[in-house]
């Protein structure tokens, strides 16, 4: 896997781990499609578990500018519990 085993390093605080792989090659960060996928995932209905009533989102690079994209296009927002860390973002 590319992060490695996330699962392992955060299994305390986290009971649930989402990865997203999409052709970044043929779509771009613009792409209306990409951004909807993008907030698909980062504001999925939370599960009766207390440890999913908060979301943490790491995107790499440019899962950040979809993610960015889709929130400043409208297409999603970001809960209040919502912390979000980009890594090697190309802004």
């Amino acid at each position: 896997r590319y992060w490695g085993s996330v699962d392992d390093k955060l299994s305390g605080p986290c009971a649930e781990f989402i990865f997203m792989f999409e052709d970044t090659l043929h779509r771009g960060w613009t792409d209306e499609r990409l951004q909807r996928r993008v907030c698909d995932l980062v504001t999925r209905p939370a599960s009766e578990s207390p440890r999913r009533r908060c979301t943490t989102i790491f995107a790499h690079s440019m899962g950040s500018l979809a993610l960015a994209g889709a929130l400043q296009s409208g297409l999603c927002a970001l809960g209040e519990a919502t912390a979000w860390y980009s890594v090697g973002a190309p802004w």
